[in-house]
Formats: C-alpha cells, structure tokens, sequence
C-alpha cells in the first residue's frame, strides 16, 4: 500500500499514509486488542486495558504481551480464593465431629427394637 501513495503523491500521500497506519496500530493494540482478550480469557475490559497499559509502561512490549494473561491468572486466583474462603466462626463447623479414634470402632448392633446395645 506504500508502495501506492509513492506513485500517487510523494510526500503528502505517503506521510498521511503512515500517519494512519501508527494511529491504527495503536488503536488496535491498545483499544481493540484487550477487549477481545478479556472477553476470551473473561477478564473485565477496564481490568484489561489498565494492565496493559501498566504493562507497556512496566516492560514496554513484553509487558503489554504478558499483561493480559497475567491479569487472567490474578483474576482466577482471587475468584478461587474469594469462592474457597472461610469465616473463623465457620472453620469450627467445618470439623469432624467425632474424634478420629471414635470412627476406627466398630459400629454398635441394633435389636429388633431399634435400640443399641
């Protein structure tokens, strides 16, 4: 396409050309890019746009690459950890009731009555 806006008009055509190639490209890697990575990986928009930008501000390039899954796998965590969480008043109901040597016995008979022996 460069090759092109040479033919037609030198300078002009050529510099508005690139002009609108990087006004695109970074449209797209800054804009369009993270939003269809965050709704693939299921990451919120703003949550992808801000870690990219950090990102790229962090790491420049590679930063803006690895922005997103790391947001994904910081996301998943928190979303594993919020789900798996546990009050304190909680992890007292979560025990055993019986003690683990009352569970090694054996089981009492019933009689016809339903009563244990």
């Amino acid at each position: 396409m460069a090759v092109a806006t040479v033919a037609v008009d030198l300078p002009t055509a050529t510099i508005v050309w690139v002009a609108f190639i990087i006004v695109w490209q970074r449209f797209e890697d800054y804009m369009i890019q993270p939003l269809v990575y965050g709704r693939t990986l299921r990451v919120n928009p703003i949550v992808t746009i801000v870690s990219v930008l950090a990102g790229a501000a962090l790491l420049s390039i590679l930063g803006a690459l690895l922005a997103i899954p790391t947001a994904a796998a910081i996301q998943i965590m928190l979303r594993h950890w919020w789900a798996n969480r546990q009050h304190p008043d909680s992890n007292a109901q979560s025990l055993p009731r019986n003690p683990p040597e009352d569970r090694l016995k054996a089981p009492r008979r019933q009689t016809q009555r339903g009563l244990n022996r």
